[in-house]
């Protein structure tokens, strides 16, 4: 089924191909393969999953899933891979252009990700990469379907790890000695891998704890009741927006990169802790600057003040995803006249105490809409389907307040962004849900609904 196979650095006509050294470039039936070589029987063999085409089942599981990416766990005998695949359509001629020179997100984390590893940076080790053909569609051509071809990431899976957030939430936890002890292990270790990557001329552009992979050790139990080892090991994901320079970064770079750390954990870990994760990263570092007083109190400011621009410029992105369909918010349409904008991950579950709410899944919410009636009204079975959930019904009665809210938006809705936009702050807020409405053929509103976890007190919307 092979086609064409190349070696990477020289291609069959004997000019330079696109591939990494030691890569191997394989046209298989319109997918365009980049594989390290050794590992193509693990990823073309005949035990080999369709890549292109997983489904959930004992070899495949999702990890995340979204409209343009989805990150798929695949067992194959005795190892396991991440697939990451990306569904981005082609929605203009510059993305189309940066498709055909190969400098789309899929080819670039392949490459900047192998480029850091190479260069001694703990990072995961990506084995395969894929791109397929779009059958020769082009915004240039009548007819368009506005579709990229599907492209897709395979790394090889690392065994007995957790994500800094999931280490740092069980460790804090508990109190003991040997606890604090291993705290202190993990804020070395992370400072060590920083250390190793800035020197290496690696810019991660986003830094947070969902980012990094620590082993287990003597840092408390993981999964299976495994414990963590005593020198915690950790790596850097997800290098998509990372940056790649020939010598180490330079003191902005550091400072955005403090900063961003600073946000994430200014909530979770003491003031002592984040300054030796500093302290600790000057020593991996050899940076004169820890021995000069004077000039380590301007880069703390430095830190401080980026920390909060940074922290005004994350709140404005995750407003913009409000309204839209993606991660954390998604908009359905089940029925004509019938939208709703619902909450499919919490946010900031590190922040707020109600944040262990379950996440409602797109069937979920399919289910719970079926249920409303064609007036705003409450159905009488939803605390018998969805006992953790309470629904308020707006009163849409009168001419002129139902072409009002028609025009104007309703106090539900406003509540719904206010609410969310206070939490992206880390402002305590109530957590809507979901706000739902349905219209009238004319687009007249004929129910409004807005459903928030049981549990949670609403006095201020009963107020509106």
């Amino acid at each position: 089924s092979v086609s064409q196979i190349t070696q990477g650095g020289t291609g069959a006509d004997g000019t330079a191909s696109s591939a990494l050294p030691g890569v191997v470039l394989i046209d298989d039936h319109g997918v365009r393969w980049q594989i390290e070589d050794g590992w193509q029987d693990r990823l073309l063999g005949s035990g080999a999953p369709d890549w292109f085409a997983l489904q959930k089942g004992d070899r495949a599981h999702p990890r995340k899933f979204g409209h343009r990416r989805s990150v798929w766990e695949v067992r194959q005998d005795d190892k396991f891979f991440f697939a990451k695949l990306r569904r981005n359509p082609r929605r203009s001629l510059p993305e189309w252009f940066r498709g055909i020179l190969g400098l789309t997100s899929t080819e670039r984390e392949w490459k900047i990700s192998r480029a850091a590893k190479a260069r001694g940076v703990p990072t995961v080790h990506f084995v395969g990469m894929a791109r397929r053909n779009d059958g020769g569609h082009s915004p240039l051509k009548p007819g368009f379907a506005g579709r990229r071809p599907g492209a897709i990431l395979i790394s090889e899976g690392l065994a007995d790890t957790v994500t800094l957030s999931a280490a740092w939430t069980r460790l804090k936890r508990n109190e003991e000695p040997q606890t604090r002890r291993s705290r202190a292990a993990l804020i070395d270790a992370v400072a060590r891998l920083y250390a190793i990557a800035h020197r290496a001329g690696l810019f991660h552009q986003d830094n947070h704890p969902q980012n990094i992979l620590v082993e287990f050790g003597a840092l408390g139990q993981g999964p299976d009741n495994q414990a963590f080892g005593a020198t915690p090991r950790a790596y850097l994901v997800d290098l998509l927006s990372a940056r790649l320079s020939p010598g180490p970064i330079g003191y902005r770079k550091l400072v955005f990169t403090m900063a961003q750390l600073e946000h994430h954990f200014r909530r979770i870990a003491s003031r002592s802790q984040r300054l030796r994760f500093l302290y600790r990263y000057f020593d991996f570092s050899a940076i004169p600057i820890s021995r000069d007083p004077t000039a380590k109190r301007s880069l703390l400011r430095a830190i401080l003040d980026q920390r909060n621009i940074h922290a005004s410029d994350l709140a404005r992105r995750r407003d913009r995803r409000i309204g839209r369909s993606g991660r954390y918010f998604t908009v359905l349409r089940p029925a004509f006249g019938m939208e709703a904008t619902v909450v499919l991950d919490v946010e900031r579950r590190h922040v707020f105490p109600e944040s262990d709410v379950d996440d409602f899944d797109i069937d979920d919410w399919a289910e719970l809409l079926e249920m409303l009636p064609d007036e705003g009204e409450a159905p009488a079975n939803l605390e018998s389907s969805f006992p953790e959930l309470t629904i308020h019904v707006g009163y849409t009665g009168g001419v002129w307040r139902r072409i009002g809210w028609s025009l104007f938006g309703t106090p539900f809705s406003r509540f719904f962004k206010h609410c969310h936009r206070l939490r992206h702050r880390d402002i305590g807020a109530p957590l809507p849900l979901a706000y739902i409405t349905r219209r009238s053929p004319l687009g007249l509103l004929q129910g409004v609904w807005l459903v928030l976890p049981a549990r949670i007190q609403s006095a201020r919307l009963d107020r509106e």
